[in-house]
């Protein structure tokens, strides 16, 4: 597990950990799950180690857009790993109209959600 900033990066096995010792007694109503994939940056962009650097980007683009911090909880990688992102006290602000009682998940992908090599 690595820490830069408010983000937290882990492999598999140690998310279903901070999961599971999460506190959600005073969470916000949750009922369902937004999930869907970055445009940019996209596989091209991402080189193995800049995990910390692509969410540092997002959050940049997110607030030049008025969202305040960065968009979504939770971001997935091509190496499998997953970074927390919005706290999920938040309300994500990742599908107009249909953020109340969601968890957004963001995968880096492409605009046709294949991976290039």
């Amino acid at each position: 597990m690595q820490t830069q900033g408010k983000f937290i990066l882990m492999n598999l096995q140690k998310f279903e950990g901070y999961i599971k010792n999460m506190d959600i007694s005073d969470l916000r109503v949750i009922n369902h799950v937004q999930t869907h994939h970055t445009w940019s940056p996209s596989y091209r962009n991402f080189n193995g180690s800049n995990h910390f650097a692509k969410m540092t980007s997002m959050e940049a683009d997110h607030i030049a857009r008025g969202f305040g911090q960065i968009a979504q909880h939770y971001n997935t990688f091509p190496d499998g790993s997953i970074c927390t992102g919005r706290p999920l006290s938040l309300i994500p602000t990742c599908i107009h109209g249909h953020n109340t009682g969601g968890i957004c998940i963001e995968n880096l992908a492409t605009s046709t959600g294949t991976r290039i090599p």
